[in-house]
């Protein structure tokens, strides 16, 4: 708005030089400048006219120096509010004087060279009029010098105007290039950059999809595979601790191998359940409870921890979802909240109804924030963040995440969140009031995972 402004005024500024420029150029072309060549052709035209009467005073003669006195007269009062300067006006005033001066001092002497008749010998008009026609004509030699003193002032004048002008037009290009910058600037920040961000954001997220629904399908066949051996050796276990019960020797192994069973046949939930996650059966519930219920679950561990926490949530938030399933997604990300962060720290929990973004637009829906104060999301692994199998701890088997995200999809939701390394991350549940909305699967500012 402010570059327009400029541009037009710029503009303005330039048309006004222009215009003004214009004039400056019609008047040094006008007569006003070329009085004084004018005037002297006139008092030429007289003496010449007055030689005649000094050979034949007839009265067509006469009444041509009549007319020729009264055309001189209106020239000098047309030509006087034309001049250019004060200077000028002044001189034509006195030019008039001296004429009027000239006529009263000719005309008698006219008047008695008619009368004597035409044999009679006429007075000798030039001798008497000879000073007041060199008066007028050395006011001509004024009235020249004013003129050429007008001239300078105006190409003086020209001058600056012609440096003003390049100025302006150098300003008002500036301002246009500026302004057609901030037109493209604007155009591309306000339509190409989100249309960019969305179609990549597409592509990640069906990227996603793509590689959800083969790994889908490769879980199932490996979950399946790896069970039925898991249960006939397992039974096996039993059998032999039977056997060797009380063998001090043997009693660490089979714990070990207990343990390893154990992890083993929760990696295959896991895997089944991000293989072939359950429909949600949707109902409505207060998220209060739902926080209470996590609280409960996990409270003394995290406080044993020496992390702080913190519910905000309204009794008036509801959540219409499968309440079994979302617990399961706040447990995980609370715990890997806890993990990231340390002894001092705070764990939030909150719960509100806004507007929140989607593909077409923004929709009411219900956020549930899970905010910690730990180390944050490293940037290396954002890319990677919801990919299944990845993990940053050391004994993680990466599907959580990759679990959680599905779930919330499966209520037609999104798991989103934000980072700042060094200063902790808020994960975010989106699940829409009304059913019928997609929301953008992953969205993130600078991280990844823990």
């Amino acid at each position: 708005m402010g570059f327009g402004v400029l541009t037009a005024w710029a503009v303005g500024w330039v048309w006004h030089e222009l215009d003004r420029l214009q004039q400056d150029f019609r008047v040094v072309q006008s007569e006003s400048f070329h009085l004084a060549e004018h005037l002297e052709e006139k008092m030429l035209s007289f003496k010449s006219t007055l030689q005649s009467l000094e050979i034949r005073p007839e009265p067509d003669v006469v009444a041509d120096f009549g007319r020729q006195v009264q055309e001189m007269r209106r020239w000098i009062r047309t030509n006087r509010p034309l001049v250019a300067s004060a200077q000028q006006r002044e001189v034509l005033d006195r030019i008039g004087t001296a004429f009027e001066g000239y006529v009263t001092k000719i005309t008698p002497l006219l008047d008695n060279n008619i009368r004597a008749g035409p044999n009679a010998k006429p007075a000798p008009l030039l001798v008497w009029v000879e000073p007041e026609i060199a008066s007028v004509l050395g006011l001509a030699r004024d009235l020249r010098a004013a003129e050429q003193a007008a001239l300078d002032r105006f190409v003086t004048g020209s001058q600056r105007s012609i440096g003003n002008l390049q100025l302006e037009v150098v300003v008002a290009l500036g301002l246009a290039f500026i302004l057609g910058i901030t037109a493209l600037r604007l155009i591309h920040i306000a339509r190409i950059a989100p249309l960019k961000a969305e179609l990549r954001q597409s592509h990640s997220i069906l990227a996603q999809k793509e590689k959800l629904a083969l790994l889908g399908t490769l879980a199932a066949g490996v979950a399946h595979e790896v069970r039925n051996p898991l249960t006939a050796i397992k039974v096996r276990l039993h059998s032999l601790e039977r056997v060797l019960l009380g063998n001090a020797s043997t009693d660490e192994d089979l714990s070990v191998i207990h343990d390893e069973i154990s992890r083993l046949e929760d990696f295959v939930g896991d895997f089944l359940g991000f293989a072939r996650p359950a429909a949600p059966r949707m109902q409505p519930f207060a998220v209060a409870g739902l926080f209470a219920q996590v609280h409960r679950l996990l409270s003394s561990q995290i406080e044993a921890a020496g992390i702080r926490w913190h519910i905000e949530v309204s009794p008036e938030v509801c959540l219409l979802a499968d309440r079994q399933q979302i617990e399961q997604v706040l447990i995980n990300l609370i715990q890997n909240a806890a993990e990231s962060t340390e002894c001092g720290g705070a764990i939030t929990l909150r719960a509100e109804n806004r507007q929140a973004h989607s593909s077409s637009g923004t929709a009411a829906a219900t956020v549930l924030d899970v905010a910690d104060t730990g180390k944050g999301i490293p940037p290396e692994a954002a890319e990677r963040l919801f990919d299944p199998f990845f993990s940053t701890k050391k004994n993680g088997t990466g599907l959580g995440l990759s679990i959680a995200a599905r779930i919330v999809e499966a209520h037609g939701g999104s798991l989103q969140y934000r980072t700042e390394p060094g200063h902790g991350t808020t994960f975010s549940i989106l699940i829409p009031n009304t059913g019928g909305s997609s929301y953008d699967s992953q969205s993130q500012t600078i991280g990844d995972r823990r």
